[in-house]
């Protein structure tokens, strides 16, 4: 009850609606549970090699240990979220194709948007870095069989991928 009562008073801190932490995984469950101003979770999904490569790199992790945490992450993401809305994008296409994933984005959200608001936004998105080493997308097919699983289960939710993949 407690920890319900401060991730409430928490969640009414976000400036403009948005936090970003992917730890909100693992808590996701008790946010739908006490945060009634959650109304939408937009949720990004990661290549699970990038993931772990990052991990490997960024806090020592081994390469096993690190899929393992994303295999664990967002599992736990999926039973957490059963009554807010989630809006999957794919970083990988993202980062491809931003005015496409973007532009998806924004509809589904109900933000109008018009081509001039989208290249304005674009031109101020390339301040920012974005990391676009993507060279172990060819490597999915090598992963263990659960987590390549769960992958193609996560993406299958993703735009891109319903509009490549409709059918007739």
């Amino acid at each position: 009850q407690r920890l319900g009562h401060s991730i409430r008073k928490f969640s009414e801190t976000f400036r403009d609606g948005i936090v970003k932490d992917s730890l909100l995984n693992l808590t996701i469950s008790l946010w739908e549970k006490y945060c009634n101003n959650v109304k939408t979770i937009i949720y990004c999904l990661r290549n699970p090699i990038d993931v772990a490569l990052s991990l490997q790199y960024q806090r020592g992790l081994s390469f096993e240990t690190a899929l393992r945490l994303w295999y664990v992450y967002n599992i736990r993401f999926i039973k957490g979220t059963i009554q807010i809305p989630v809006i999957v994008v794919d970083f990988d296409n993202l980062v491809m194709n931003i005015e496409f994933e973007m532009h998806y984005l924004l509809t589904e959200l109900g933000i109008p948007t018009l081509p001039l608001d989208l290249k304005y936004f674009f031109k101020e998105l390339e301040k920012y870095h974005i990391n676009k080493n993507m060279q172990s997308t060819d490597l999915i097919d090598k992963l263990p069989e659960e987590i390549k699983k769960l992958y193609y289960i996560i993406r299958s939710q993703t735009f891109m991928f319903r509009e490549t993949h409709r059918f007739v």
